[in-house]
């Protein structure tokens, strides 16, 4: 299942305060490694000043489950309602990973600073590739002709 998320930005919140509000939505009491999220928070307060969320997602994985969130900037950030849906589910509440969109200048000093900090997010110059879905999304197939009534 993909669920969507757009988030008012620049100016309606500063890129810190963005961030702070995705960490809200995606966590709960029963989130697993949510330090990880605050230990980026440098390094995504970045990405979401550079306006790189606005067209390339951050892509939450949990299991067959996966969020994407994207930032809305100038007018449309100012007249979007700041209130973010809550979720019906938490994305990080098991084994999870963020995939982050990076410019590429940053690329490297950014994978380098997040294995250290924040092992399970992880920056990409483009989009999902097939590698990263295949690692974090279960393809599930039927046997349609097990199902037929004799």
């Amino acid at each position: 299942m993909k669920v969507r998320r757009d988030v008012a930005s620049v100016p309606a919140r500063s890129a810190a305060d963005t961030w702070t509000s995705i960490v809200q939505l995606v966590t709960d009491t029963d989130s697993k490694d949510k330090t990880q999220l605050t230990n980026a928070a440098s390094i995504m307060a970045t990405l979401i000043a550079d306006e790189c969320p606005s067209k390339r997602p951050f892509v939450f994985f949990s299991g067959s489950q996966r969020l994407v969130i994207y930032c809305k900037y100038g007018e449309d950030a100012l007249e979007d309602d700041s209130a973010i849906d809550s979720l019906a589910f938490n994305p990080t509440a098991g084994e999870w990973s963020l995939s982050a969109p990076c410019l590429p200048e940053d690329l490297g000093w950014m994978s380098r600073s997040l294995e250290s900090r924040a092992p399970r997010i992880h920056v990409r110059d483009g989009e999902i590739t097939d590698d990263d879905k295949a690692t974090s999304i279960s393809v599930v197939e039927i046997d349609w002709s097990a199902l037929k009534a004799t």
